[in-house]
């Protein structure tokens, strides 16, 4: 009986571990698939969430040729962000137009260093999706 105790326990214990871990940063601005406990933190644009959307609506530029066509939609661009904080390995992974995916990659192409995200303290390098959304 107690090991049947103790195995639910640790099973508990393991399903809340794994849920802690699984969590991931949702909605606007970000869908980085980045697990979050103690020892892993999340890669972050200088200043946060407001400064990167700042950033964004900024720079971005809507395409001319998108605007005379009424192209619009959500771009998702991924990208590493290395441990020293630099932008790598660029790409488009939702497409939505040609002149919408190539301004979203500039965009991202143009951005200051992130603060890196870490695992157990140390830099590291760590995979974020953008999703860009261009709107008329």
């Amino acid at each position: 009986m107690s090991s049947l105790l103790s195995a639910l326990l640790i099973g508990n214990c393991l399903d809340t571990q794994a849920a802690n871990e699984a969590r991931t940063i949702n909605d606007l601005p970000s869908m980085a698939k980045v697990s979050q406990n103690k020892r892993e933190v999340s890669p972050e644009f200088p200043g946060g969430i407001t400064a990167l959307v700042q950033f964004l609506s900024k720079n971005l530029k809507f395409p001319t040729v998108c605007k005379e066509q009424k192209i619009q939609g959500k771009v998702l661009v991924k990208f590493t962000v290395k441990s020293d904080g630099s932008i790598s390995n660029i790409r488009v992974t939702k497409s939505v137009d040609p002149y919408l995916d190539k301004e979203a990659v500039r965009v991202v192409k143009s951005m200051p260093r992130w603060i890196p995200g870490t695992q157990d303290g140390k830099p590291v390098n760590v995979e974020y999706t953008l999703p860009i959304t261009f709107k008329l």
